[in-house]
């Protein structure tokens, strides 16, 4: 995602990407106005990346946590979730969907955060989808067996949902917006 970011926004003279991650961001303290995480939540050690938010947000700082999550209730999404959970075995643990409101609220404790939902959608073409399919971490790693047979069955199910050579992801995108509060008092 860094390399496709870096690709894509080179162009933007004041675009810089930084090597690091959330408990570690190599950002210099008291320098960041608005800290976005997207689709990333998940993957955090919850207290060291709040240590680190805190480090590098400004007094008066703002943390936004955002993801898409699949509509689940359609029939296309059910047979795609179906097999993730049977072809991409780390699919039931690394999953941003086991992330509960209170792991939300413990995380951004003691500010209070605002929830926002917006609906979202994405439209495939077959490449498109196996690539999307492909990008999420919990995909079997390309050359082998498992991952020939998630990719053959997900080109199965694309052909049995696609119309006029396009599949639609449909989403309910949730934000998570809070001002920084540590210990009492806003960052």
């Amino acid at each position: 995602m860094r390399k496709a970011a870096e690709h894509q926004l080179s162009y933007y003279e004041k675009y810089s990407s930084v090597d690091g991650q959330s408990e570690c961001t190599n950002i210099a303290s008291s320098s960041i106005d608005l800290i976005t995480a997207a689709q990333a939540f998940h993957w955090f050690n919850r207290e060291k990346t709040k240590q680190e938010f805190s480090r590098i947000l400004k007094p008066g700082g703002y943390l936004a946590l955002i993801w898409n999550q699949r509509k689940v209730d359609q029939p296309f999404h059910k047979e795609y979730d179906s097999i993730l959970r049977k072809y991409a075995t780390d699919y039931n643990s690394v999953n941003h969907m086991n992330i509960s409101d209170e792991d939300i609220a413990g995380f951004f404790y003691p500010g209070k955060v605002a929830t926002f939902d917006f609906k979202n959608s994405q439209q495939f073409d077959l490449i498109g989808f196996l690539g999307r399919m492909q990008s999420s971490s919990y995909t079997p790693k390309v050359n082998t067996r498992e991952h020939e047979t998630l990719m053959k069955v997900a080109e199965d199910l694309f052909h049995r949902y696609e119309a006029s050579g396009t599949i639609t992801f449909e989403y309910d995108t949730r934000l998570y917006l809070a001002q920084w509060v540590i210990n009492g008092a806003k960052s």
